[in-house]
């Protein structure tokens, strides 16, 4: 009785072939979604870096164009951006 359960279990997990998707190999797969996600984050940093240079450079706009604030402009512009994103 047991074994007809094992068999029974083990015909019901059984897929149609038909239906059956066909995968990549493992390693193959991890490997393309690494370079996808690395890709991503690429891309993202840019994108992050160009948010904070126009903010950065509407800041120095509206404080008159001071010389020699870059550096603070800069670092206020990724803070206010950090805390819209949060």
């Amino acid at each position: 009785m047991a074994k007809e359960q094992k068999q029974s279990a083990q015909t019901k997990r059984k897929k149609n072939p038909e239906t059956k998707v066909k995968r990549k190999p493992d390693a193959t797969t991890i490997a393309e979604a690494v370079n996808e996600l690395e890709e991503v984050a690429r891309q993202s940093a840019a994108l992050d870096e160009a948010s904070i240079r126009l903010r950065a450079y509407t800041i120095w706009i509206e404080e008159g164009q001071p010389h020699g604030r870059d550096l603070e402009h800069w670092l206020r512009a990724r803070d206010e951006l950090l805390r819209k994103a949060a």
